[in-house]
């Protein structure tokens, strides 16, 4: 099986993305295919000499171009969230991938690994989507958007961080994920483009999500 990891950065923040797939590829003891999505130009890294760090750890460094995901999101949307709309690539995971693919492991670009994550790639997933790590801070001193808002008067109802997302894209493409995240950030109140990328996984994917250790958080 292959071990998928990946992440998405634009131009000025691919440094720190190569960072985030490479601690974890020397912190995971299991072989790892990791993937950088991103609309930049690699003209100015040294692709061969990465590529060459990361299989010393025994993985492998590929660049997907997000230019060619059809996101379905208006024009108008898009603009909006500006430098954020990488931060949106994980909804689009059955395009990132090949139809042969059943799973990978999300990192915002940002992301350091202290230790294996290994686990990840077995974690029982059952009949959700996606596995995620609840959102301890809660963020009270954050401005809340509207689609936080509604969720959270639902008492039964938990909030996941985006950040370490474990998916089973074939979930994700019988269930129509992306297709509906497109169409909440199409007709979503204005002030999602704040957190859009996690008030869109709470809002589409609740009551598909299974909680995980907070240790990858």
């Amino acid at each position: 099986m292959v071990n998928n990891l990946y992440t998405s950065a634009h131009g000025a923040y691919l440094a720190p993305a190569v960072v985030a797939l490479y601690s974890a590829a020397r912190k995971t003891e299991v072989p790892l295919k990791c993937t950088l999505v991103t609309d930049a130009s690699l003209s100015g890294l040294d692709v061969d000499g990465l590529r060459s760090l990361f299989r010393e750890q025994n993985a492998k460094l590929e660049f997907f171009d997000w230019t060619k995901v059809e996101t379905g999101i208006l024009p108008s949307i898009q603009a909006r969230f500006r430098n954020s709309s990488l931060a949106m690539a994980w909804m689009f995971v059955d395009q990132i991938f090949p139809i042969e693919t059943s799973r990978a492991v999300y990192v915002d670009s940002d992301t350091m690994a202290l230790g294996s994550i290994a686990d990840l790639f077995d974690l029982e997933l059952g009949e959700d989507c996606t596995a995620a790590v609840f959102d301890y801070a809660m963020l009270p001193k954050r401005p809340m958007t509207d689609g936080a808002r509604a969720l959270e008067r639902a008492a039964s109802n938990r909030r996941f961080n985006s950040g370490v997302l474990v998916q089973d894209i074939s979930c994700y493409r019988e269930q129509g994920v992306a297709r509906a995240c497109v169409d909440y950030l199409n007709s979503g109140p204005a002030s999602i483009d704040n957190f859009a990328d996690q008030d869109t996984l709470n809002v589409v994917c609740r009551g598909k999500i299974r909680e995980m250790s907070p240790i990858y958080n």
